[in-house]
This record gives C-alpha cells, structure tokens and sequence, in this order.
C-alpha cells in the first residue's frame, strides 16, 4: 500500500476520533491504532503532574487530483501561505496544475501552518498530504 493512501486513512481515523483502523486484503494487512482525546462521560479524572509536550502535528490540506503543486500562482512571488501563518478551514493554500489548468487547494483543517510537506512542481496524487499545521 502506497503510503500516500495509509496517510489517508490516517486523517480519517482522527477525523472520525476512531482509536483502532483493521484493513485485510489478501496477503495484506495493516492496523493502526491512536488514543482518543477525550474522556468517557462518568470516567474519573484523575490528577497528574503537567509536562509540556510538542504541540501536534496534523495534516492541513490534501491533494484532491494528480497534478503538479504550486505554493503560489505563477503570476505572483509569494505563496498562498507560508509557516507561521494562522489558516481557518477553507483557505486557499495553493494550486494544483493539470497541463494548463490551475486548480485550487484548500485547507481542510484550521492552524498554524508548520510547513509544506511536498516540493514546489512536484508531482502529487489524490490524497498526497501538501501541508502539516501546528494545533498546541
């Protein structure tokens, strides 16, 4: 499985707060667990001492066709967006090219954007993570 797809089926685990994924297939299995964030209704809480941990990484915007990435316009000299920059959800983040055609990318997620997670004109497919954010 290309790991473009298990990226896939990664956001949509979280999206849907799932804490385990199974896929059998064939010869082919893959598993993958996380834990959830939040707390059963009536589970105790129980008090623990707080370190600071790395804010979370989480992916901001996907590939929705197989095209060539841009971070900016052809017509323009800085990208849509850039690391540090604060995005809701639906922002445009770039553009994907098909032969002549420049279609729009957009945030599917709100944060602060940690980087792009392709180059400038590489080639993508559908589903190819294009940005990670930054959620503290």
């Amino acid at each position: 499985m290309h790991i473009s797809k298990i990226r896939q089926i990664v956001e949509w685990i979280s999206r849907a707060n799932l804490a385990q994924f199974e896929l059998h297939s064939g010869d082919f299995s893959l598993r993958l667990t996380r834990p959830l964030n939040r707390v059963a209704s009536g589970a105790a809480v129980t008090a623990q001492a707080a370190e600071p941990t790395a804010p979370a990484t989480r992916i901001g915007a996907m590939a929705t066709v197989c095209g060539r990435f841009l971070s900016r316009h052809p017509g323009r000299d800085t990208p849509e967006v850039q690391p540090g920059d604060v995005i809701a959800v639906g922002t445009l983040i770039g553009l994907i090219q098909v032969g002549d055609v420049l279609l729009p990318v957009t945030a599917n997620a709100a944060g602060t954007v940690e980087a792009f997670m392709v180059d400038e004109q590489q080639r993508v497919e559908y589903g190819t993570a294009l940005l990670s954010l930054v959620h503290a």
